[in-house]
């Protein structure tokens, strides 16, 4: 969860924005979306490790609704992910029936690491039980 004690929101009457394509991002989303505003972690506050320096956040509440990396600030991909987020133009149904999907399709993906992850270890004892050498290499790995 994105902590929001240092952060602000980039108010477009305001024009807190550290740069300007930031200000004018924060202009067109709060024109479009009235209850949605861009925030910020300013980059006198950030640390180097800081994955989500940008945020969406419902005004009235707010609640976070997306973290945002640095290469996710264009608009585009904010006004798709609003778009696809938009319960009014979308229907409550097909936005649950997207995000279950998505959950479906990162689930199964961890599942095929793992499994992966898993058959290469299995490799790795097999290459070992056949192998008349104490060391060996297995890939990049040195296996003893």
């Amino acid at each position: 969860m994105l902590d929001l004690s240092g952060a602000y929101i980039l108010d477009p009457q305001a024009g807190m924005g550290m740069a300007l394509d930031h200000q004018h991002m924060a202009t067109a989303i709060a024109e479009r979306y009235p209850n949605v505003r861009l925030a910020q972690v300013p980059a006198h506050f950030r640390t180097a490790a800081e994955e989500f320096p940008f945020a969406l956040v419902d005004y009235r509440t707010g609640d976070v609704l997306k973290e945002l990396r640095e290469r996710d600030m264009t608009i585009s991909f904010i006004f798709e992910w609003l778009y696809k987020h938009d319960l009014q133009a979308r229907g409550v149904k097909e936005v649950w029936d997207n995000y279950m999907r998505e959950k479906q399709r990162l689930k199964e993906a961890q599942q095929y690491a793992a499994k992966e992850k898993q058959a290469e270890n299995l490799d790795i004892v097999h290459s070992m039980a056949n192998s008349p050498l104490h060391t060996f290499k297995h890939g990049n790995r040195k296996v003893s």
